[in-house]
């Protein structure tokens, strides 16, 4: 087994991790996201307060990549002039010395009017604009926990990304569900994109880490910028967006 992996790791392309962190408690994060609601008091919501605060999982998130995915080259975190509180230490330096932290600033740069957003969807839009980003990366949220020993080809192979999930209908084609209210949530996203670039059906995923291409970002955002600014300019969540 041991021969196996090593062997796994030495023919894969370099892989990086990307995650999407804010710090929701800090004060600087409240006093600037208060100008942009309508409602201050929706701002100590159960539903508002889950979305931005953290309870430091992260951390968990980065030791697990770095236990269970120990050939990730390097780990990118994307934050609000944001650092995890872990990675302030001097006894981290040596330990966490491939984890980055990447300002939006920098991922936004050239767009900076669209700054700052409290979106994770204008912010996943940017993601390939990390520099130095492997074409190979995965990418995490900030309670994702790998538990076991993972490879390289359990997220990619031949070079493609292995994607975890399902074709479905679009819900406008399932006839019980047109005469639901209709909800915005991750599944319309999905049929968004999938109606963007002329697909019949959407491919829905779940909450798991995503393997993607720099590539494959690059090039659709480069013949289609006007679609990636509708994209990256709203502040909060839209139903007109799509997941990248």
């Amino acid at each position: 087994m041991q021969s196996i992996i090593k062997e796994d790791h030495k023919n894969t392309d370099p892989i990086d991790a990307v995650i999407l962190w804010v710090d929701g408690n800090d004060e600087k994060h409240k006093e600037k996201i208060l100008p942009y609601i309508k409602n201050p008091v929706q701002t100590h919501s159960e539903k508002f307060r889950t979305r931005y605060d953290q309870v430091n999982e992260i951390k968990f998130t980065i030791d697990s990549i770095l236990k269970f995915a120990s050939y990730i080259r390097n780990i990118y975190i994307i934050t609000d002039n944001q650092t995890p509180r872990f990675l302030k230490t001097k006894a981290s330096q040596d330990h966490y010395q491939n984890v980055y932290i990447v300002d939006h600033s920098v991922i936004f740069a050239g767009y900076d009017e669209f700054l700052p957003t409290f979106n994770c969807r204008p912010i996943e839009t940017c993601l390939h604009r990390i520099p130095n980003l492997a074409e190979h990366f995965i990418y995490f949220n900030d309670d994702f926990f790998l538990i076991n020993e993972t490879k390289p080809s359990d997220f990619f192979k031949d070079g493609l990304p292995i994607l975890r999930g399902k074709w479905l209908k679009f819900d406008e084609d399932i006839l019980y569900k047109k005469f639901k209210k209709a909800r915005t949530g991750h599944k319309t996203i999905q049929q968004n994109a999938a109606k963007l670039i002329g697909f019949n059906e959407y491919y829905n995923f779940k909450h798991t880490p995503h393997p993607l291409r720099k590539s494959t970002f690059e090039n659709y955002f480069e013949e289609n910028e006007d679609i990636f600014v509708e994209n990256i300019k709203h502040k909060f969540r839209n139903k007109n967006q799509f997941t990248p």
